[in-house]
C-alpha cells in the first residue's frame, strides 16, 4: 500500500513539473534605480509551448504608480515547439519614490480547453530619484571668464593684417571680375526628381547592410534622414529641423485622404525614435520592415503630390 502510494505521488509530482514548464513568465526591467523623468522600459517575457494560448492582460492598468508612455512592438519567434513572446511597456515617474510594480497575472488555456489556468510575475522594487541641485550657490559658469591682455605692437600687427586681408579680397575680387567676361555660361545641372534621389538613396542603404552588421543605429538613423529630406523637398515640409510628431501633424496636412499612409509613416518613425532615443534594440523583423515601410511610403506620397498637383492645375 505504501509503495503504491509512493508511486502516485511520483507520477502527480512529474505531472505538475511537467505542466509547469509548459510555460513560464517573467517581467523585468532595465535597472532598479532611475532618475526623475527617465523612461522605465518594463518587460514581459512568456516562453510557451504552441499549444499554449496566453491572454496578455491591460499591463498600463496594473502599474498604477508609474505614468504610461506607449508599447513597443511585440517581440515574437518559435524554438521549435516552444514560442518565446516578448512585451514591452514605457513608464515614466516624474517624482522620487520607491515603486513596486505588483505581479502581473497572465491567464491562459491548453490545447482544446477552454479552462482558463493562471500564472505571474514576480514582484519589481524600483527607486526613482531626484536630481540633486544645490540651490544655496550662486549660479556661476564652468570656467571663469578668460581675460586677454593685447599689448601695443600685437594691436599693431592686427591691424597690419586687415589692412592686407582688405587689399587681398580686393586684388582677388578685380581678378574674378576680369576673368567672369571670359567665362563660359555653365550648362545648368540636371533636375533630377526628389523620388528617384530618395529611391536610389534607400537601394544604396539596403545593399550596405548596416543593420545586418551590427550598426542598427545608424541604419535607423539614416533611413529616417532619407525620408525626411524626400518630404522636405516634394512637400515642403522643413522635416529636417522638426520632431516626429511636429512631422506627423504637418503630414496629415497634406496627405488628407490616406490613413494608411499616415498611419504606416506613424509606425515608421515611432520606430527610429526608440531605437535612437530609448536605446531600443528591434528584432531584425522590425528592420526589414522599415525599409518595406520607406519604399512604400516614397511610392504612395508620390501619387498623392502627383494627384494633388493634377486638381490643382485642372481646379
Amino acid at each position: 500500500m505504501v509503495k503504491i502510494y509512493k508511486l502516485l505521488l511520483f507520477v502527480f509530482i512529474s505531472f505538475v513539473t511537467i505542466n509547469a514548464q509548459d510555460i513560464t513568465v517573467q517581467s523585468y526591467t532595465d535597472s532598479a534605480r532611475y532618475y526623475v523623468g527617465d523612461y522605465i522600459q518594463l518587460h514581459l517575457e512568456l516562453k510557451y509551448n504552441k499549444s499554449i494560448k496566453p491572454i496578455i492582460p491591460a499591463v498600463k492598468d496594473s502599474v498604477k504608480e508609474l505614468e504610461f508612455i506607449k508599447n513597443l512592438p511585440v517581440e515574437k519567434k518559435e524554438d521549435g515547439d516552444n514560442v518565446i513572446e516578448k512585451h514591452t511597456f514605457i513608464f515614466s515617474k516624474y517624482d522620487s519614490a520607491e515603486i513596486k510594480i505588483p505581479p502581473i497575472n497572465i491567464y491562459y488555456t491548453q490545447g482544446n480547453s477552454s479552462e482558463q489556468k493562471l500564472t505571474q510575475t514576480s514582484e519589481i522594487k524600483l527607486i526613482v530619484k531626484k536630481i540633486l541641485v544645490n540651490a544655496e550657490e550662486e549660479i556661476k559658469d564652468v570656467k571663469e571668464p578668460l581675460e586677454i591682455y593685447l599689448s601695443p605692437w600685437i594691436i599693431a600687427l592686427i591691424v597690419v593684417l586687415i589692412i592686407i586681408l582688405v587689399l587681398g579680397s580686393y586684388y582677388l575680387y578685380d581678378r574674378y571680375k576680369k576673368k567672369k567676361a571670359n567665362i563660359i555660361p555653365e550648362e545648368k545641372p540636371i533636375y533630377i526628381p526628389a523620388y528617384n534621389i530618395a529611391l536610389e538613396a534607400l537601394q544604396s542603404l539596403e545593399g550596405r547592410k548596416l543593420w545586418q552588421n551590427g550598426s542598427i543605429k545608424v541604419y535607423h538613423t539614416e533611413i529616417t534622414e532619407i525620408i525626411r529630406r524626400y518630404i522636405e523637398a516634394d512637400f515642403n515640409i522643413p522635416a529636417m529641423e522638426i520632431t516626429s510628431g511636429e512631422l506627423m501633424t504637418s503630414l496629415r496636412e497634406v496627405i488628407i485622404d490616406d490613413k494608411e499612409i499616415l498611419e504606416s509613416a506613424n509606425r515608421f518613425f515611432e520606430n527610429a525614435d526608440m531605437v535612437k532615443f530609448a536605446r531600443f534594440n528591434p528584432m531584425p523583423k522590425v528592420n526589414e520592415e522599415m525599409m518595406l515601410q520607406a519604399y512604400d511610403f516614397v511610392k504612395k506620397a508620390k501619387e498623392i503630390k502627383e494627384r494633388n498637383n493634377g486638381a490643382a492645375i485642372n481646379g
